[in-house]
């Protein structure tokens, strides 16, 4: 890794890298209907917001250590960036994993202030938020094979992939 991204910046783009964001626009609608736009554009909203892409990035950072690890060039993974810092792996997981419950800890404390006072819809869409998280979890957890560390090496380098959908096929990924 010759120039990794700074930690402040990873945290930065990979909200938005996430795919969060396209998930969570469609929450209203698919639970309580739409919000208004001033629900959906509150502050606290976009408070909500960073907290929900947070947990879904660094989340999926601890559940990919093991074939990211593997990536040639890996540098957007929260884990490994706090590790290239001089600390362990370890240390990076231990990190990773504080800041994740931390997001968490703060979601759930913005959304029920939220609540409290909130329209129908604006319920719903915090509901939809939780179960996306949770749905995101169980999926990382119990469904995908991609982070099981037994599929790591041979899932770390889709190069190869990336060239067969384009008809080429060279027989091993490039290096």
């Amino acid at each position: 890794m010759d120039n990794p991204f700074s930690l402040r910046a990873y945290c930065a783009t990979r909200r938005h890298l996430s795919g969060g964001n396209a998930c969570a626009a469609l929450l209203d609608v698919a639970n309580a209907g739409p919000l208004a736009p001033e629900e959906y554009h509150h502050p606290s909203m976009e408070h909500l917001h960073l907290h929900f892409n947070n947990i879904a990035s660094w989340g999926n950072d601890l559940h990919g250590i093991h074939t990211e690890a593997h990536e040639p060039d890996q540098n957007r993974n929260m884990v490994l960036l706090f590790a290239a810092q001089g600390h362990s792996l370890q240390e990076g997981i231990d990190y990773t994993a504080r800041r994740v419950r931390d997001e968490i800890a703060a979601f759930q404390e913005e959304a029920t202030r939220l609540e409290r006072d909130a329209s129908k819809e604006l319920r719903g869409y915090i509901s939809g938020m939780r179960e996306w998280l949770m749905g995101d979890q169980d999926w990382a957890d119990l469904v995908t094979h991609r982070y099981l560390a037994k599929f790591a090496e041979q899932d770390a380098d889709d190069r190869g992939i990336q060239l067969a959908s384009r008809g080429i096929t060279t027989g091993a990924a490039p290096s």
